[in-house]
């Protein structure tokens, strides 16, 4: 072994290093450690290629040991049906995803004031009427790559993630607590049983009295989510789902509504998956292609273009705590042997399939 700097795709490429990894040896152990003892300069490279390694084998499953090669080569996978995009062509340009998002975006933050507005109107009682009539509505967003806390006049307090919008009033009614929200927000409630709490979004109305949640609800997700932590809620729709408009989850639960409201689901859900953003883990649950980019580009405030084949739907899981960009990247280059490019805060990705 010669004394020289090894980069991190020698190690990504090493079928024994990754082994190793995968499934430490007595042995291996022993020969990565005379390795290092020989090629001291490779120590960061290492590090970093087995990290890159261990976040590619993403969110753990109960799964066998003999299983997380197979598992490893198709993180990312691509099934064969025709739905998506045509073969060789530009599959998406970032700048016109963020455009479309954020034309999304703007209509949700309409709708939501409009639902607001009514509501801090909607009195018979003249002293309360008047004092509606003073307050203001406030509206608080967030840009890519960035979070902000929100204390709402009732001391709730509301954690926005990347790019989302959160709109209430200046002071409550002395009925209700209306707000509204675009994106993602987590919620801990001042508990208030004589003055419900409603958080509208999208044609979903979360309804609660004191509690913590999430609610998930970007543009080109499928389906919105709310997940409760504690306490409990109600999830009302605009449009009836199997003959039903309003439904009720406990805590650790989740509920999934479909946009056109045709579908919902109510499961069980790993709390890191939907509150771990609060604490620096960006995770992915069976993203598309474009969920997977959008949530890429809030994340790290970069523009992503595809190049190549992207045909059918891609179902993309990984977790990855306080990662940069790079080692995202890496990952993704690991996993699922594509190409990529960056440059700056533009990052081109090459499928070759």
């Amino acid at each position: 072994m010669e004394d020289k700097k090894h980069d991190i795709d020698f190690f990504l490429k090493n079928e024994h290093f990754v082994k190793w990894v995968h499934n430490p040896t007595e042995a291996g152990n022993v020969f990565w450690e005379k390795w290092l003892e020989a090629n001291p300069k490779d120590k960061q490279s290492i590090s970093t290629a087995k990290s890159i390694i261990e976040k590619s084998a993403f969110k753990a499953e109960k799964i066998s040991s003999e299983k997380k090669d197979e598992i490893l080569k198709n993180i990312l996978k691509v099934p064969n049906n025709k739905e998506g995009r045509k073969k060789n062509t530009k599959a998406k340009n970032g700048k016109l995803l963020k455009n479309v998002i954020w034309i999304a975006s703007a209509a949700a933050i309409f709708a939501l004031v409009i639902t607001i507005y009514p509501l801090i109107k909607s009195t018979n009682n003249p002293a309360i009427l008047t004092k509606e009539n003073m307050a203001s509505v406030i509206e608080v967003a967030t840009n890519r790559g960035e979070q902000k806390t929100v204390l709402l006049p009732d001391s709730t307090i509301v954690v926005l993630n990347a790019e989302s919008k959160l709109v209430y009033p200046s002071a409550f009614n002395s009925i209700s607590r209306n707000v509204g929200v675009m994106g993602e927000a987590y919620f801990k409630v001042t508990h208030n049983p004589d003055k419900k709490f409603t958080v509208s979004t999208n044609g979903i109305k979360t309804i609660v009295h004191g509690t913590t949640f999430n609610i998930r609800s970007y543009p080109e997700m499928e389906f919105y989510t709310v997940a409760l932590e504690s306490g409990s809620v109600a999830v009302e729709t605009l449009d009836k789902i199997n003959g039903k408009s309003s439904f009720f989850i406990q805590p650790n639960e989740k509920i999934d509504i479909q946009k056109n409201f045709k579908k919902v689901e109510i499961n069980k859900y790993d709390k890191v998956d939907y509150f771990g953003w609060k604490d620096g883990v960006l995770v992915f649950e069976d993203c598309g292609l474009t969920e997977f980019i959008a949530k890429i580009e809030r994340w790290y405030n970069v523009d992503i273009s595809v190049v190549g084949n992207t045909n059918g739907p891609w179902k993309i899981n990984g977790m990855f705590k306080k990662q940069s960009i790079e080692n995202v990247m890496k990952s993704l280059e690991f996993a699922r042997k594509i190409k990529y490019r960056m440059d700056n805060n533009q990052i081109t990705i090459y499928i070759n399939n």
